[in-house]
């Protein structure tokens, strides 16, 4: 039917609560989980975690686990200054 169809389709999203240093996502993005996924851009992947687990993830285990030719930010919420979120995206071509 239309609507299972359109389900199917649709975005789907992955939330990982007390992430730690789960690894999860990027064995599914860029390692042999990468298999496994059909369509990177039809999921969304949210890990979730005290702000000082989340930084220090971000400066200690990313840089070792992301592939060459990509890079990392990680940037805090301004308004809240507890929040904080992690972009992983490929380097620009100079």
């Amino acid at each position: 039917s239309g609507t299972t169809d359109n389900l199917r389709q649709s975005a789907r999203q992955v939330v990982v609560l007390g992430s730690g240093r789960d690894t999860t996502y990027l064995r599914y993005r860029f390692g042999k989980d990468s298999m496994l996924a059909d369509d990177d851009n039809k999921v969304r992947w949210y890990e979730v975690d005290h702000p000082s687990v989340i930084i220090q993830k971000a400066h200690t285990l990313l840089p070792r686990c992301i592939p060459e030719g990509y890079g990392h930010t990680c940037d805090s919420n301004e308004e809240t200054g507890n929040s904080y979120a992690v972009t992983i995206a490929p380097l620009q071509k100079n």
